[in-house]
């Protein structure tokens, strides 16, 4: 693991996890309650025109969180507190019983998801001069970060609609 920065990796997490867990106590504290409805996924959702949207927003996002590396990592540190407390406010209002209704479909594209922001983000907090000490490894880690974002693009509409 000499190759990869505990550092920057912990501040990523950190400030995901923080964000997290403060949407979710907010949502708790206002009381509230989301309700899951499945009839509004329907057959048209599930094809390439939604496959394309999806991966270009995410690559979007995932670019976005890139400009950090140029930018004093502003716009990264704004993606992770907007994703993490937006995922722990929704899942906060969310009731139990319905939870397990919510959580298959949400992880099935959510992990590979978040995980391609992550090394979106760690690659920005690894700073310039870490980036080029080990570039070759680096930029294979930027293109695996593509990768799990198209995957998870495909898991999100092609697998996961089953489960809703």
């Amino acid at each position: 693991m000499d190759k990869v920065s505990v550092k920057a990796l912990l501040y990523v997490l950190s400030i995901y996890l923080f964000a997290f867990l403060a949407g979710y106590l907010i949502s708790n504290l206002l009381d509230n309650n989301f309700e899951h409805n499945a009839q509004n996924i329907s057959k048209t959702y599930i094809s390439f025109n939604t496959f394309l949207k999806i991966f270009f927003n995410n690559i979007k996002v995932f670019i976005i969180i890139l400009t950090g590396f140029f930018l004093l990592k502003i716009p990264t540190v704004i993606n992770l507190v907007s994703n993490g407390s937006t995922l722990g406010f929704f899942l906060g209002g969310i009731s139990l019983d319905k939870l397990i209704d919510v959580l298959p479909p949400l992880l099935i594209h959510g992990i590979p998801e978040i995980t391609g922001f992550i090394i979106a983000a760690y690659l920005v907090f690894l700073g310039k001069e870490k980036f080029i000490e080990n570039k070759k490894f680096n930029f294979n880690l930027l293109l695996f970060g593509i990768l799990i974002i198209f995957i998870a693009a495909f898991l999100e509409t092609y697998i996961s609609p089953i489960f809703i």
